[in-house]
């Protein structure tokens, strides 16, 4: 609502991963990341788009338009969802990160139980 048309979420979900659950406070942190350090505004809106991967994980990406910050760019809060999910998984590589002058994307493991 704050942000009217400066936000547009897509979102591509395949029924057949709709149980698989995830860390708590995911979204949280990843919303709140590409907010904090992205402009937002109806003349040049961040889109957001939330998919499953054909192999069950969650797909987060986003467009990049930074602020012009004078802080570092470093998000603990990633870092934080990060080791949650490897300390959930046990084991490296779980979580893939691509972020580079366009785009933002994280791929995270659903959990089903």
């Amino acid at each position: 609502t704050r942000f009217e048309n400066g936000i547009s979420i897509t979102l591509d979900l395949k029924e057949v991963f709709l149980s698989g659950q995830m860390v708590p406070l995911t979204f949280q942190i990843l919303i709140d990341h590409a907010i904090h350090y992205n402009m937002v505004s109806s003349a040049r809106p961040l889109h957001i788009r939330i998919a499953t991967t054909e192999t069950g994980q969650l797909e987060f990406r986003h467009n990049r338009q930074p602020k012009m910050l004078t802080m570092p760019l470093d998000t603990p809060g990633i870092h934080v969802l990060i080791n949650r999910y490897k300390f959930l998984f046990n084991r490296a590589g779980t979580v893939q990160l691509h972020d580079d002058d366009h785009e933002f994307s994280i791929i995270l493991p659903l959990i089903f139980t």
